[in-house]
């Protein structure tokens, strides 16, 4: 049996993802591959002690708790100082696996040293590219600094360094000289039940994180002066909740917050809507754009590259450029389309996400890097 040590990102555990609603989605493709690889995966994660409650995923996955051993500290930059001593500490438990396999770049530093420790192979992972994100982000400039020589290590040591878009391998082979990239996407499940008869036709939902990235301001902006009244129904929470409640209070738009919801419960709540938007100002190569087109929405996604690489503009989705005045315009296209024109898009989105981004699709990727590798 292969072993295959899993470095979270810096920070999270598996408690993490338990708590996001997302710890299930997130572990299904390393269950599946175990399950038909004989691989056993052993997750590095940065917690004191957590304790898987599935039973089923227990005979595959082993979690390494990194702070059951070790002193964890309150003070954020204190634990990161410390973190370049994890590596030591956990360097026989690594050392019986086949390969080193980061979850994103934050964190990388810990597992090059392991690397350099245990003489194992490293593959690094990332679904959007911290470096160009700290950029887009107007990060403090030690940040976005900090991020270049990451990456910059991280492509020079990896033995395989894969990203999720297109897009992203541009970037990097663009801005890193040798830069070796693969594109391993994320996946998206696939539901074609006939529920169109049921969907909401005058609300919009949307499902991420309420920050600035997602320009929420600019779709309660824009919809405030449609000629149709139109709702909002928001999947998630975040720092700029205030911020949109009050903007939306102000412009007489309807926004419902639906809060945090399990991942598991998410496929049934795309299908009670026929559209869904994405207005971001960046993204890596969103999961929920994936999933609104795996369960039959209607995608509405801002003309940016990361999304025009899975939108072909009016056959699978529409694509808008940042403006009121072309956000307009594509949803007038919407709401002219007839049934039959509806379901001609649904089919279409459902075969981009069974050809690119389907379950199996993906799983046959990773399996694919992982044995390159080993």
């Amino acid at each position: 049996m292969k072993i295959v040590s899993v470095f979270l990102t810096y920070d999270y555990s598996l408690e993490t993802w338990e708590k996001n609603g997302t710890l299930n989605r997130e572990l299904k493709i390393f269950k599946e591959i175990a399950k038909s690889e004989n691989i056993k995966f052993k997750f590095i994660s940065y917690d004191k002690g957590y304790v898987l409650k599935n039973s089923d995923l227990q005979q595959y996955i082993e979690i390494v708790s990194i702070y059951k051993n070790l002193k964890y500290f309150n003070n954020k930059y204190l634990r990161f100082i410390y973190s370049f001593y994890i590596p030591f500490k956990i360097k026989e438990e690594v050392e019986k696996s086949d390969l080193i396999f980061q979850n994103q770049l934050d964190g990388s530093w810990i597992s090059m040293i392991t690397k350099k420790l245990t003489k194992k192979p490293l593959m690094i992972r990332t679904g959007y590219d911290a470096y160009q994100f700290s950029i887009n982000e107007n990060k403090n400039k030690l940040f976005v600094y900090f991020y270049r020589v990451l990456t910059k290590l991280s492509l020079k040591y990896s033995d395989l360094y894969t990203v999720t878009s297109l897009s992203d391998k541009n970037y990097l082979e663009n801005n890193f000289k040798n830069a070796k990239v693969k594109i391993t996407r994320n996946w998206s499940g696939l539901s074609k039940k006939n529920t169109e008869n049921k969907r909401y036709s005058n609300k919009i939902l949307c499902v991420g994180r309420l920050v600035e990235q997602k320009n929420y301001i600019f779709l309660i902006n824009s919809l405030s002066k449609y000629k149709k009244s139109i709702s909002i129904d928001i999947v998630g929470e975040g720092p700029e909740k205030n911020k949109i409640k009050n903007l939306s209070k102000e412009k007489n738009v309807e926004v419902n917050y639906l809060g945090k919801i399990n991942h598991d419960n998410l496929s049934d709540i795309y299908q009670k809507y026929r559209l869904y938007a994405i207005p971001s100002k960046f993204e890596g190569n969103p999961k929920t754009l994936l999933e609104a087109m795996g369960n039959g929405c209607i995608v509405l996604a801002s003309n940016i590259e990361n999304h025009s690489e899975i939108i072909d503009n009016s056959i699978n989705g529409f694509l808008f450029d940042l403006t009121e005045k072309d956000f307009f315009k594509t949803l007038d296209k919407f709401y002219s389309l007839n049934n039959l024109e509806v379901i001609d898009m649904q089919k279409n989105s459902y075969e981009t996400i069974d050809l690119k981004y389907s379950f199996q699709v993906i799983k046959n990727e990773m399996i694919k890097d992982i044995n390159n590798i080993i």
